[in-house]
């Protein structure tokens, strides 16, 4: 983990020295494209947009309220060890209440994740829509 932090400090550099020292349109084109290749390839080191560790990102820089309500729901449900295998997608269902969508496999899966849900700060309630299916298809 700490090579990755190191391997990202040279275009954090790079990055402040261009805003303190100012560039041109064709150097901000030429910055542009390399942060684009840098975040792509960043994407790949952490698993894709849709990785644990992005998603955990994206609720951290959210904002407080409603939009980042959801966020902070789907992250918890991400990291309980108990819903790995589960295909939960949160969204909000009205001020406070979340909307619990997806795939479990089981119904303890499913109390678990209503359970994670309903104690997060700022969810008054969660809105069950989950569907029981075991891995195999039936």
């Amino acid at each position: 983990m700490r090579k990755r932090t190191i391997a990202w400090t040279p275009f954090l550099i790079l990055a402040l020295t261009s805003l303190v020292t100012g560039c041109s349109s064709q150097d901000s084109e030429g910055f542009a494209k390399v942060c684009q290749k840098v975040s792509e390839r960043g994407e790949d080191v952490t698993g894709g947009r849709n990785s644990k560790l992005a998603t955990s990102w994206q609720a951290l820089r959210g904002a407080a309220g409603d939009s980042a309500l959801d966020s902070r729901v789907a992250v918890r449900l991400q990291w309980d060890k108990g819903l790995t295998d589960a295909e939960i997608r949160v969204s909000i269902a009205s001020p406070g209440v979340v909307k619990l969508q997806g795939k479990v496999t089981n119904q303890v899966q499913r109390g678990r994740a209503l359970e994670l849900a309903k104690a997060t700060q700022g969810v008054t309630d969660a809105v069950d829509a989950m569907e029981v299916s075991s891995k195999d298809g039936s």
